[in-house]
Formats: C-alpha cells, structure tokens, sequence
C-alpha cells in the first residue's frame, strides 16, 4: 500500500511539475533562494536606493520566485548575517 502511495505521489509531482520534472511555463520557482544566492543578487544591485524592495524585485527577476518567497529569502540573509541593514 504504501508503495502504491509514493508512485501516486512522484506520479503527481511530475505532473505538478510539466511532466519531465522541470517547472512548466507559467509556474514559478517553488524553491527560497539560499542566503548565497541573495547575497550575490543583491550585490547586482546598484548601490544608490538599495533597499528591501529593491532586492526583492532582482530576487523575483532573477529567479521567477512570488513575492514573499524573495521577500522570506531577504529576512533568512538579514537574519543570519548573510545581508546587514544600514
């Protein structure tokens, strides 16, 4: 039974997914972006009027992420040090 349950699930993944395990068009990023990741895409940023939004708009554009994930990707960066607030 239990067997049967977990090819449902990768079966619906898939589907979830496009099909191939790729993300289909017209769906976003379902992964945050690591501390990392928004470190160096905030460094992209031009320096003069950087802020919160800012970053998370080139967050957004760089990954295809929603909003509150790149928004919850800065608060992860500013809460581990990664990003510091001036």
């Amino acid at each position: 039974m239990a067997e049967t349950a977990s090819a449902f699930s990768r079966e619906d993944e898939g589907l979830h997914n496009g099909g191939n395990g790729a993300t289909a068009p017209g769906r976003r990023l379902l992964r945050r972006p690591t501390t990392a990741e928004t470190e160096r895409i905030a460094r992209g940023c031009p320096p003069e009027g950087l802020s919160r939004p800012v970053i998370v708009e080139a967050i957004r554009q760089e990954t295809g992420c929603s909003r509150a994930t790149a928004y919850r990707a800065v608060a992860d960066a500013l809460a581990d040090g990664t990003l510091v607030q001036r």
